[in-house]
Order: structure tokens, then sequence, then C-alpha cells
């Protein structure tokens, strides 16, 4: 994919880093950056939360980490205490964005959260404070394209905590905001989609929708010509896949249903030749 990338970036040489303030916010004319922690300390043995969240200018976009054909969605370093560990990033569903020339992009536009989560391990002394710090670069685009970073620190408390760590007020809602929008896992019991891949075809049954999208992970196996065939006005959806060794066919499906205030979001975990009620676990 990213067949259009090199023209982009080429376009965004030129650009300005967002300004960073060394605490936990960074600004540019297009994207206002910041990341939050969901409680007021680390605790020994806890997970916590963080949240990078990106207020994004009217008109303009940034990425999601699927199968692009330009763009580059948020990269995330973070640098961790001894004894914290990350683990995988929790990414809201986007939406599609086509372009000239049959391309094919999935964006954010107006806000984009994504959530880490940070597990610290029982070894970690209570008493004293932790620094977490990251470097985040990312692409926004309206009808040119540029690339921004910025750099967070945020420090607090390492506290002993049972049952759990206070939630901070001031963050309560980013955090709820962004949890509505995270695609859900398939239940295994009654799932609301049915998924077939064999060899080189994929089928979504989606019993009551009226429409079917798939959003194709970067990571996964590549789907054929998604811009005209991951996506259906209907309750049943299926496209071609090219195979590869030790690739899943990972990403999103969302759902439309009549009457519905909002779509279903899914996220699909599916090895060749099993369904989704079978694979789709961590």
């Amino acid at each position: 994919m990213f067949r259009s990338f090199l023209a982009l970036l080429a376009a965004c040489l030129a650009a300005k880093p967002a300004q960073a303030d060394p605490a936990h916010a960074g600004a540019s004319p297009n994207v206002k950056a910041r990341m939050l922690a969901e409680t007021l300390a680390f605790a020994p043995g806890k997970r916590t939360h963080l949240a990078f969240h990106f207020d994004i200018a009217e008109n303009w976009h940034m990425y999601w980490r699927g199968q692009n054909d330009s763009g580059m969605p948020p990269q995330i370093d973070l640098t961790l205490p001894d004894g914290f560990k990350a683990a995988s990033a929790q990414w809201p569903a986007p939406k599609r964005h086509t372009l000239p020339g049959g391309l094919l992009d999935h964006v954010y536009d107006t806000t984009l959260t994504v959530i880490v989560p940070i597990d610290v391990a029982m070894s970690v002394r209570a008493g004293g404070e932790a620094t977490v710090s990251a470097r985040v670069e990312w692409m926004v685009c309206d009808d040119v394209c540029v690339l921004e970073d910025a750099e967070f620190a945020l420090t607090l408390p390492v506290r002993d905590a049972a049952p759990s760590v206070e939630i901070d007020p001031a963050n309560a809602k980013v955090f709820a905001e962004a949890r509505a929008r995270l695609p859900k896992p398939l239940p295994k019991d009654d799932p609301p989609v049915k998924i077939d891949w064999t060899a080189s075809d994929v089928v979504i049954d989606a019993r009551g929708a009226t429409q079917v999208t798939f959003y194709p992970d970067e990571d996964g196996v590549e789907v054929q010509s998604p811009i005209t065939s991951a996506t259906a006005k209907a309750a049943r959806l299926a496209f071609k896949v090219r195979p590869a060794p030790g690739k899943r066919l990972l990403g999103i499906v969302e759902l439309h249903r009549e009457g519905a205030a909002r779509p279903e979001t899914y996220t699909v975990d599916v090895a060749p030749g099993v369904g989704a009620e079978r694979s789709n676990e961590p």
C-alpha cells in the first residue's frame, strides 16, 4: 500500500513540527495534542491507561493504522520507567476517505483518542514518583499534508492501591468518550456477524444489517481493491484477499442497522479457513 506516500511526504518536508509544552500538551494550527492519565497515581500491580488525544482542525484529518494508500497514522514512542510495560494501543473505528485516482484511506476528523494501557509491576516501590514520556509523530492532511510531532512527559506519584487507584475527574470525560468509540470484541455466543475465509475469498454475513464495512488493519492480510470491495449496502459483504504465510484477517467490521443512532463496530481476528466465532480471541 502507500502508493502515494512518497508524494505526500515530499509535500511535508518543509513543514514545521508542532510546538510542545514539556508537560503534556502540544499544539499546531492543525492539531492540538495532549497526553492524559486516567488515574491520579500509578500503583504497583495495577493497570492504568494513558490517552493521546488529538483535536483536529476543521477540514483536516488524521489516519488510522489501517491499509491506507497514503498518509501515516500517529507513531507513539514511549519511554517508561523500570517495571512499567505498555500493552497494545486501542484505536477507535475510522471512516473511509476516498481520493482522486482510486485511492482509499481510513481517517479521523474532529477528534482522535488513542488509549494505551500501562501495567505496573508489583516490584515497583510505592512512595516516590514515576515519569512516563512520549514522542509522538503524526500526519495531518487537508489539500496538503503536514508532518507534525510533539514530546510529552507525565509525572505521577506511585502509591499502594487497594482495590484500585483513584480516577482523575479532570480526564474522565475524555476516557469515557474514547471508550464509547472503541470497537468491541465479537461475542462468542450468538455473534452478530459470521465471517468465513477460504483461500482468497472472505464473506461477512451480518443478519439484519443495512450496510457492512470492513476496515483492514495494516498488520493483517491484504484486502484486494478495498475501495470498491470492502463496503456494501447489504447484510452480506464479500471481498478477496492476498493470502500470505502467517497473516490473519485483522481489522474492524462496522454494521449499520435501520433506526440505530450509531453503527456497531467489532474487532476482527480470523485465521484462514476459520470462522470469527472460533478465532476472534485475544
